[in-house]
C-alpha cells in the first residue's frame, strides 16, 4: 500500500505529521487467508491491515448504481482510464480523504464489496525484481533503468483498481478476468497482491510487473499469510490457475527465472526481491497462527502464500480480527520494547484500517458475506460487522467532516477515523511523555480500552448469530428492499453506538492523561456490565388488526349494515 515512490501526491502537512507519529518506513500492508475446513465454523475468512501514514484519514461509503452511455470513461487523475459498463452496480468502498491523495475519482478505494456479493481487498504491496521492472531512484523519484518488463505509465493501479472491480464485477473469476484484459491491454503501474470473493470461491491475485500476472484460487484446506508471495505454481491448472502468456519467459529474459523440482515455476523467487522488514511479520504471524517453536524454524526467506494449518485447523473468527494488532508481546520479538524499535510488527501504528470478509456457507449468497471494518489500527479499535452487498448508506460520521487532521477544539466534529486515530495514540501514552508507545504505557493507558472492545467484539460475534436469522426470515418473507432497508439501519444504529462509546472512553482519557492521575486507566463503560452492543434488529409486536385491515372490517361492516337496511326496506315495501 503506498509505496515510496508514490510520495509526490502527498501534501507536505501529511508527510510531517505522518513522520513525526510514526518512525518505521513506508511499505507492504499485510494479508491474511482462512480456507473454510481451517474455521471453527467452516466459514472463510480473509482480509488485511491498511498500511500507509500514522494520520490518513480513510472514509466508508456507498457508490450507487448508475447508468452510462458508450464511450463513458473512468477518468482518473493517475492517468488511468477505462470505459464504464453499460450499468454498474452498488458497492461500499474505504477510501481516502480527498486531503491525503489528491482528486481522483474515488482516491485509493482499498476495501468493498458490490451488491453481486463480490468482495475485494487490494492491494498488498511486495518489492519486484530491478532486472524486471527497473531500477528506481528514491531520492529523485525517477527510474534509473528499465528492465525487460517496466511498469506502465497510466496502467492499472491500486488507486483505481477496487472501484474498477466492484463497478462490475459479478463473481470472483470474472473480477480476476477484468485485471488480467486491462494488464493485458493497458498494463499495470505497479506489482501488489490483491484477494477477491464471492460465496463460492476466493481467488488471490499478483501483479508482478508491466504486464505479468498470476492467480490462483484459494484452497479450502489451507491458510494465507503475507508478506508471503504465491510459490510454485502448475500452469497446466486452467480451473485453479490465470496467468499471463509470458509469466516464464519475462523472468527467463531477465535471468531471475526458478523452477522447482518439477519444472513449475517459483514465482516469488522469480519476481520478488523482498526486504529483510518482511520477515519479522513473518515471524510474528508463524508465532500467532502456530507457536514459537514454529517461528523459530522459520528460514527461507520466501515461503508460498498459501501453507497447512496448524493441528486442528480451528480458527476463530476473533482470533482472525486480533492477527492484525498482533506486535509480540511476551516474546524476544516485542516490537513496544525499545531494543526492537525497528521490527516492524503485523499490528503496525501507522494502519488506516484493518478489515477482514466472513463468508459463511448455508447462507442465502445476499447474507453469506459480512464485511468487518476497524477504523485506525486494530490494536484500540474494534470491527463493526456490515451486510456490504445490502446497504444503501452508511453511518455519515464515516465520511463527513472530512478534515485533514483530529479537531481538537471541537471534539464532537470529528469522523469515525480521526476518533479511532484519536483514541488509538493517547492509548499508547501521553504525546510528550517520553515513554510513550512503551510496553508499559501501552498496558497503563491502553488496556482497560483493549479489555472493553474484547468484551463488545464477542458480543458482536454472538449477536451476528442472531441477526442473521432474523435477516434470513425477513429475506425470503419480505424480499431484497425489505433487507437492504434493515441492514442500513441496523449497521447505521450500531456505528452511531460504537462511535459514541470511542468518543466518550477518548474524553475520558484525555481528562486522566491531563489530570495526571495514578495508576492505570478504567474507562467507565468497561465497569458497565450494560455497555454491549445493541445489535438488532427491532421487531414491532404484531397488532391484532393492521391500520389496513382495520380499515378492511370498517368498510366490512358498514357495507353489511346497508345490505341489512336495504333487505329491511325490500320487506316493508311489500
Amino acid at each position: 500500500m503506498k509505496k515510496i515512490r508514490k510520495l509526490s501526491k502527498i501534501s507536505l502537512l501529511t508527510i510531517i505529521i505522518s513522520l513525526i507519529f510514526a518512525n518505521t518506513s513506508v511499505s507492504a500492508c499485510t494479508s491474511f487467508y482462512f480456507g473454510s475446513d481451517t474455521t471453527e465454523t467452516g466459514a472463510t475468512i480473509w482480509g488485511r491491515t491498511e498500511d500507509s501514514y500514522a494520520h490518513f484519514s480513510k472514509l466508508f461509503q456507498v457508490k450507487k448504481a448508475e447508468s452510462h452511455s458508450p464511450g463513458d470513461m473512468w477518468e482518473s487523475t493517475s492517468g488511468f482510464s477505462w470505459e464504464y459498463p453499460a450499468q454498474t452496480l452498488r458497492y461500499t468502498l474505504v477510501k481516502d480523504s480527498i486531503h491525503n491523495e489528491g482528486a481522483l475519482p474515488e482516491p485509493y478505494a482499498q476495501v468493498g464489496m458490490n451488491e453481486k456479493n463480490v468482495a475485494i481487498t487490494a492491494t498488498l504491496t511486495f518489492y519486484s525484481r530491478a532486472e524486471i521492472i527497473g531500477e528506481w531512484d528514491k531520492e529523485t523519484n525517477t527510474w534509473l533503468a528499465q528492465g525487460n518488463d517496466p511498469f506502465v505509465d497510466k496502467g492499472l493501479t491500486e488507486e483505481n483498481l477496487v472501484s474498477i472491480v466492484l463497478m462490475q464485477a459479478s463473481s470472483a473469476r470474472e473480477a480476476v478476468e477484468l485485471i488480467a484484459e486491462i494488464v493485458d491491454t493497458l498494463g499495470a503501474g505497479e506489482e501488489g497482491g490483491i484477494m477477491v470473493g464471492d460465496p463460492n470461491e476466493r481467488w488471490y491475485l499478483q501483479l508482478l510487473s508491466g504486464h505479468q500476472y498470476i492467480a490462483v484460487k484459494a484452497p479450502d484446506d489451507q491458510i494465507g499469510l503475507s508478506p508471503n508471495l504465491i510459490g510454485n505454481v502448475d500452469l497446466s491448472d486452467d480451473e485453479n490457475v490465470i496467468a499471463s502468456k509470458d509469466l516464464v519467459t519475462i523472468p527467463e529474459e531477465a535471468g531471475t527465472l526458478v523452477v522447482d523440482s518439477s519444472g513449475r515455476i517459483k514465482i516469488a523467487d522469480s519476481y520478488s526481491d523482498q526486504p529483510t522488514e518482511v520477515k519479522n511479520r513473518l515471524w510474528l504471524g508463524y508465532y500467532y497462527l502456530f507457536d514459537e517453536q514454529k517461528a523459530e524454524a522459520l528460514k527461507p526467506d520466501y515461503i508460498d502464500y498459501f501453507i497447512a494449518p496448524r493441528v486442528g485447523k480451528n480458527y476463530s473468527l476473533y482470533e482472525a480480527m486480533r492477527l492484525l494488532a498482533e506486535r509480540g508481546e511476551g516474546t524476544s520479538h516485542d516490537v513496544n520494547k525499545a531494543e526492537n524499535s525497528e521490527l516492524r510488527p503485523l499490528g503496525i501504528d501507522r494502519a488506516t484500517e484493518a478489515h477482514l470478509f466472513e463468508s459463511r456457507p448455508e447462507m442465502p449468497d445476499q447474507l453469506a458475506t459480512i464485511e468487518w471494518l476497524a477504523m485506525a489500527p486494530a490494536e484500540f479499535s474494534v470491527y463493526l460487522p456490515f451486510y456490504a452487498n445490502l446497504i444503501t448508506d452508511t453511518f455519515e460520521s464515516y465520511y463527513q467532516p472530512d478534515t485533514p487532521a483530529y479537531n481538537h477544539d471541537h471534539p464532537d466534529a470529528n469522523s469515525v477515523y480521526w476518533v479511532f486515530r484519536e483514541l488509538h495514540t493517547l492509548s499508547q501514552g501521553p504525546r510528550d511523555a517520553a515513554a510513550s508507545g512503551s510496553g508499559e504505557s501501552r498496558a497503563r493507558y491502553g488496556n482497560g480500552i483493549k479489555a472493553f472492545w474484547e468484551r463488545y467484539q464477542k458480543s458482536l460475534i454472538e449477536q451476528q448469530k442472531d441477526v442473521d436469522i432474523q435477516m434470513k426470515q425477513i429475506l425470503a418473507q419480505e424480499g431484497q428492499a425489505a433487507a437492504e432497508r434493515l441492514a442500513t439501519e441496523l449497521s447505521m444504529a450500531l456505528a452511531e453506538e460504537t462511535y459514541n462509546h470511542a468518543k466518550d472512553m477518548l474524553s475520558e482519557l484525555k481528562a486522566f492523561q491531563e489530570a495526571g492521575n495514578d495508576g492505570a486507566f478504567i474507562p467507565l463503560a468497561l465497569a458497565d456490565e450494560n455497555a454491549l452492543p445493541h445489535y438488532q434488529i427491532e421487531t414491532k409486536k404484531p397488532a391484532l388488526i393492521s391500520d389496513g385491515g382495520l380499515a378492511l372490517v370498517i368498510s366490512a361492516i358498514l357495507l353489511i349494515g346497508v345490505v341489512i337496511i336495504r333487505k329491511k326496506s325490500d320487506h316493508y315495501d311489500h
